[in-house]
Formats: structure tokens, sequence, C-alpha cells
């Protein structure tokens, strides 16, 4: 079994990955991700399943592509404190030497905290702003059509000839 990994915009399909059916479909969203900053695409999400749930993927989402990560919540999923605005504050101020302030705006401290290589703690902000939003479930409901294409792609025959 093998899977096929899309990113895609709209109806098209702009970047795609296969992998093998065992593999964790985080191992391949950041090189997609990568892949279409070049393009310099005008969005303001993403959306992915379950399947793509990872933190730093929220972070690398918002640093390449400067979109909001709609990714589905495992069930286990929980908030962190590091997440939290005031530890954001709190780690921007420690780093005051590397040149941020604490009364930067909200983005470029998230692009200083990443730079600095504290990628967990910006997708644990993220993670967190799904989880305590009250209209995530809506806003997700958004990503039907793009399952609906994707099944749609993947169904496609393929001439192995």
């Amino acid at each position: 079994m093998y899977k096929a990994h899309i990113f895609h915009l709209g109806d098209i399909p702009i970047i795609c990955s296969f992998s093998e059916g065992t593999k964790s479909d985080l191992t391949y969203a950041t090189d997609l991700i990568k892949g279409v900053e070049p393009m310099k695409p005008k969005i303001t999400a993403v959306f992915a399943d379950g399947g793509y749930d990872g933190i730093e993927l929220h972070a690398d989402i918002y640093h390449f592509l400067h979109a909001r990560p709609v990714i589905d919540c495992r069930e286990n999923a929980v908030l962190h404190d590091d997440g939290d605005v005031d530890r954001i504050d709190h780690w921007v101020n420690k780093l005051w030497k590397e040149g941020r302030l604490v009364h930067d705006t909200l983005e470029k401290k998230h692009e200083f905290l990443y730079k600095q290589g504290r990628h967990e703690q910006v997708g644990m902000y993220f993670r967190n702003q799904n989880l305590r939003d009250p209209t995530f479930d809506l806003v997700y409901s958004r990503s039907g059509d793009c399952e609906r294409i994707h099944n749609n792609i993947k169904n496609i025959p393929i001439n192995h000839g």
C-alpha cells in the first residue's frame, strides 16, 4: 500500500509526494510545505487531518507559508503552557540580546523564536489556538472539500506500462 501526500490550492494539486502506507504523514509534511514556499501562495490557512497533527508542523506552516495551520488535533491533544503568550514573552525577553523586544507584535515574536530554534514553542501556540477555538470544528469542516479533491486525485488510474 502507498499513500499520496498532496498540497493543493483549490482544485489544483501543486505538489505531491508518495510514501509507503506505514510511514507517518508527518515525515513528508515539512518537505511539501518547503516545496510550496517558493511559489509564495496567497493563502490564509492550511488544512490537514489528524495524521499531520505535529507541533513542529504547526510552526512550519506559519513560518514558511505565513498561514494559519488548521490541523485536526488528535483525541488526546492537550494545551501546552509554553504555547501561551506569557511564555512566548518570557522567551523573547530572555533572548533580548539576539535582537527582539517583548513589545514587538506577536507575529514578529513567533518568527524570532522560530529562527532561534524554538519551533516547538511556536507550534504549541498555534495548536493551543486550535484547541481553544470554539469555532474550530466549523472552520475545519471546510477541509471536507480538500479530502474530496484528494480522493479524486488518488483514484486516477495510472498506466504502469
